[in-house]
């Protein structure tokens, strides 16, 4: 694996990047690049605000952004993009409307290469709503998987009690 988010050991608390963009809410987003990391895991979301944002990522995150913090220099956003994967950042998905001329092409290819899923976010789509609803989806397979547990570990104890 080179990098980024892991994804030999699902878990239940968790969806893909794949599964996401089977969302409703985002049956218009298109995967720009990286398409070779759609099974990385998400297991939690962010927005980037700043420019200066991968010191605040975190293994397996859905980042989300607008163009605005975005450097519009090719070699920074590859840059970038290298420190996201480092950091084990699951996708990145932009929306950017008015803000920039899009992802350059020599960020995308550097997103193929790293396998970093790009996402074109629609501009309908609001950043609340999806991060509301990725969560969601998240923390109710996390609930899920506890019910599980608990289940077998009731079923063992049953068992070796009788």
């Amino acid at each position: 694996m080179d990098g980024g988010a892991d994804v030999r050991q699902p878990d239940p608390g968790s969806v893909s990047v794949r599964e996401t963009l089977g969302f409703e809410m985002l049956a218009e987003a298109r995967v720009l690049a990286g398409t070779r990391g759609l099974d990385r895991r998400v297991q939690r979301l962010s927005v980037m605000t700043v420019p200066d944002i991968v010191r605040w990522t975190k293994d397996h995150e859905l980042l989300l952004t607008t163009g605005y913090p975005l450097p519009n220099a090719p070699q920074e956003l590859v840059k970038l993009l290298t420190e996201l994967d480092a950091r084990g950042v699951a996708a990145v998905g932009v929306k950017y409307g008015s803000y920039g001329p899009g992802i350059l092409p020599e960020a995308l290819d550097a997103a193929d290469t790293l396998g970093l899923p790009i996402i074109d976010i629609p501009e309908a789509v609001a950043f609340d709503d999806l991060l509301s609803h990725v969560l969601s989806h998240i923390v109710n397979r996390q609930a899920d998987a506890t019910t599980r547990s608990r289940a077998r570990s009731t079923a063992r104890t049953a068992c070796s009690a009788a």
